[in-house]
């Protein structure tokens, strides 16, 4: 609530205070929110952009050991089990790194590892139906296994998810060339 101003003046170094005592008391959803704090407040150089929004962060000037820390809290989310923690590091594990949403930019945390996303998307799948795990292991199953069925299936599931084009978009090359039942 600091963080947005939701009943107070919008205090960033207050909201910061309250996500590390809940990351760690294992907070997973803080856990989360930190880690992309340490990525995205930092510029290529490890200089804070918005200094006024780590002030009461230990955060280092090496952009190389903000990248850990963040590696460290989504990997400590995601042991949660939480679906979203578990979507995320799957996907960073599928693209060797995290996208801001906000701002479109890619920060390189490790090699591409399939072998690692895949038990991700997976568990995310099934603990809450998470629609980026539904559209990987629908891809993966299309492009890898060859079960067209299936892949439909899953895109189905990634679609019904929510506001998902990608997997519409699936669903429609599906549809298209007439693979699965669709």
């Amino acid at each position: 609530m600091q963080e947005f101003g939701i009943g107070s003046r919008v205090d960033q170094n207050k909201a910061n205070d309250y996500y590390q005592k809940a990351a760690e008391k294992g907070n997973p959803a803080a856990q989360l929110r930190l880690a992309k704090i340490f990525l995205t407040e930092f510029d290529m150089f490890g200089n804070i952009q918005a200094p006024e929004a780590t002030a009461t962060l230990s955060v280092s000037k090496s952009l190389g050991e903000n990248q850990k820390m963040a590696l460290k809290m989504f990997k400590q989310a995601a042991s949660s089990e939480n679906p979203e923690a578990l979507a995320t590091l799957g996907h960073i594990y599928e693209t060797g790194g995290y996208e801001d949403e906000k701002t479109g930019k890619f920060f390189h945390l490790l090699k591409k590892n399939i072998e690692k996303a895949m038990p991700l998307y997976a568990q995310a799948a099934e603990k809450h139906g998470s629609e980026t795990a539904f559209n990987f292991l629908g891809a993966h199953q299309y492009n890898r296994v060859g079960n067209k069925a299936q892949a439909v299936t899953l895109f189905r599931q990634a679609a019904a998810c929510g506001n998902n084009a990608r997997a519409l978009n699936n669903l429609a090359i599906c549809f298209e060339i007439g693979v699965g039942d669709a």
